[in-house]
């Protein structure tokens, strides 16, 4: 019994280190750093997780769209995303209180993508700031 105990903490803590260390390796970008990459555009993807509707109605210029209806909750994100595993892939969504941008991005790293970061502000800050944006 004790044995049991002590087992299933332990793959409790490998776990949880485990997740928070993924986390760990997203960093969140501000609109002047995302702004900065985007027009460098030196092997970099912006990704919009927000939904078709919301992407077609406007967007920040040169994003592209994956959904976690498409993508299956993110977990098939790799066969949206380029083959370069070196590619810097930027997520965004509806802002801070919205969890797409961060959930996709761990799920990019997951699969193996090491360049991964999240705007947070999101579509709504990038708004507010009058960069471009596109509506389609």
């Amino acid at each position: 019994m004790t044995r049991r105990v002590v087992s299933l903490i332990g793959l409790l803590c490998i776990c949880f280190w485990g997740s928070s260390s993924v986390f760990a390796q997203v960093a969140d970008l501000n609109s002047e750093e995302l702004k900065q990459r985007i027009e460098s555009a030196q092997n970099t993807v912006v990704v919009d997780t927000r939904s078709n509707q919301e992407y077609v109605t406007g967007h920040i210029s040169g994003a592209i769209n994956i959904t976690s209806q498409e993508s299956n909750m993110f977990s098939t994100i790799a066969r949206f995303l380029p083959p370069d595993k070196e590619t810097t892939l930027i997520f965004y969504c509806r802002g801070y209180n919205c969890s797409l941008a961060p959930d996709a991005a761990m799920a990019a790293y997951a699969a193996g993508y090491r360049h991964v970061y999240t705007y947070r502000g999101g579509y709504p800050d990038w708004q507010a700031k009058g960069y471009p944006i596109v509506h389609r």
